[in-house]
């Protein structure tokens, strides 16, 4: 599954998907432009998390509407919500060759 938000080149921002239900943590592998994971997701609600554990400030592509939520949640950074705030992404599943 490919994640295609916008990956800013050089940031150091680490990505995982989080299970709502289960609370189980995926860890995304960084590509070039994007954050993906080669392992088969159970169906469910995920939520996408971000994390910058350098001493730096990374950038990251978020967009920003007036008074349109794109989703039902806010987004959160720290403990600070921006309702009209989002990532951009979207999902992609790649067949194997195994099907």
């Amino acid at each position: 599954m490919t994640l295609p938000f916008k990956k800013i080149p050089h940031s150091l921002v680490q990505a995982s998907l989080v299970n709502q239900k289960t609370h189980q943590k995926i860890a995304l592998v960084s590509g070039n432009d994007n954050y993906y994971t080669k392992r088969a997701l159970p169906a469910g609600q995920y939520q996408i998390r971000l994390q910058n554990n350098t001493d730096k400030a990374q950038l990251v592509s978020l967009v920003k509407m007036q008074r349109y939520r794109l989703a039902p949640a806010p987004l959160k950074i720290g403990n600070k919500s921006y309702p009209y705030s989002s990532l951009i992404y979207t999902a992609a599943v790649r067949p194997t060759l195994n099907q």
